[in-house]
């Protein structure tokens, strides 16, 4: 079965890496602190279900997207594009809703179950082929998850995802002069 999930363009791509520009997507997210990124996921999973203001039902998305920030993470949900424009407002007080725009990231992808470790090193690498191809990369990543949990590990599209902060209109990086 074919999930929904954000468009991209791809603005670069060698191997495992990637730079992509996201032009709008929204999420409903949990905020919480366990590593092991499904924390939250019946939450959000009931929220999709209906169990929101509206009472409305949505479909599942991917990737079930992990914000992570120094000493705190989200679990988020991926909204349907057909929801974007009337967002079903979430019925709890730690849900949220969140609007991703003209976003430009840098991504790799691996497979696996996306141990701490295996996050780190692959947000590792990520950061030093930013850094190579001269990309300032901000300091907070996602972890991006395509498939259910119970999926064999061998079998699961994981991603890292930097936010690019220095970009231009024409999808180009923006070379700070002081750095020259």
């Amino acid at each position: 079965m074919a999930y929904e999930a954000p468009l991209f363009e791809k603005i670069l791509e060698e191997g495992a890496f990637s730079i992509r520009r996201y032009p709008f997507f929204k999420t409903v997210v949990m905020h919480h602190s366990s590593w092991d990124g499904y924390s939250g996921f019946n939450d959000l999973f009931n929220y999709i279900s209906g169990q929101n203001k509206q009472r409305q039902a949505m479909k599942m998305t991917v990737p079930v997207i992990n914000d992570v920030q120094r000493d705190q993470l989200s679990m988020e949900f991926v909204v349907p594009a057909q929801f974007y424009d009337n967002t079903p407002e979430p019925s709890v007080n730690y849900l949220s809703l969140k609007t991703y725009e003209n976003m430009h990231l840098g991504v790799i992808h691996f497979r696996g179950n996306p141990s701490r470790m295996l996050i780190e090193k692959h947000y590792q690498s990520l950061l030093e082929w930013l850094q190579q191809k001269g990309y300032q990369p901000s300091p907070s990543y996602f972890v991006a998850r395509y498939n259910a949990p119970f999926m064999p590990g061998l079998f699961k599209h994981n991603e890292i995802w930097i936010r690019l902060d220095t970009f231009d209109k024409d999808h180009k990086t923006v070379v700070d002069d002081r750095q020259s």
